[in-house]
């Protein structure tokens, strides 16, 4: 999957990216509101100093910004159902980790513990794990921000289509806007420069 830098004002209002499905490059039918949050990597390592440490911080660090999303017919839920199959993933980690708890703590220390209690108490832990491996790679394989700045996101996880067709929107854009210079008139459009920062 590819990855693609995108400008405020290219996502501020339903319609102005180019009709093409953001996930798979087919023709887009719809459009999605997502609102995007990203903070820096590193900020995960204050958990080690404090939980309260890092939720500070991250809440101060963390960027936002809202995508209208293009999608096509098969991908129109995309985001909701990404959303709810990590949501599923990760409230699945914690009954394991929580039934991992309650069975160590009231069948492994008890007189007459059973010879497969072990086992058991083995595969609720595994299974919590498994849960968390499993949602993180699920978040991976989404549509996701690598970056937000003040007036710009960086998207990874597009289709290489949708940013073969946002090339050639700026691309056409910045020709209409060639054009109205050389007339003497119009309105100047921030427009993003077609650079290797785009892609």
């Amino acid at each position: 999957m590819a990855k693609v830098w995108l400008a405020d004002y290219e996502c501020e209002y339903d319609g102005d990216l180019p009709p093409v499905c953001m996930k798979c490059g087919a023709d887009a039918e719809t459009t999605a509101r997502q609102s995007f949050r990203w903070h820096p990597s590193w900020v995960i390592v204050l958990i080690f100093i404090g939980v309260l440490i890092w939720a500070i911080v991250a809440l101060i660090l963390t960027k936002r910004m809202t995508v209208y999303a293009p999608l096509c017919a098969a991908h129109s839920r995309y985001f909701f159902k990404g959303r709810l199959a990590i949501l599923v993933l990760v409230l699945g980690a914690v009954a394991y980790g929580i039934g991992a708890g309650v069975f160590g703590v009231n069948v492994m220390n008890g007189p007459n513990s059973p010879d497969w209690a072990p086992a058991v108490l083995i595969l609720l832990i595994v299974g919590f794990f498994v849960g968390l491996v499993a949602a993180a790679i699920v978040s991976e394989r989404l549509i996701r921000p690598a970056e937000i700045t003040n007036n710009e996101i960086q998207l990874v996880g597009v289709s290489p289509e949708f940013v073969d067709a946002i090339r050639d929107q700026r691309r056409a854009e910045r020709e209409e806007r060639d054009r109205r210079r050389e007339k003497g008139g119009g309105r100047r459009r921030n427009t993003r420069d077609d650079d290797e920062r785009d892609y």
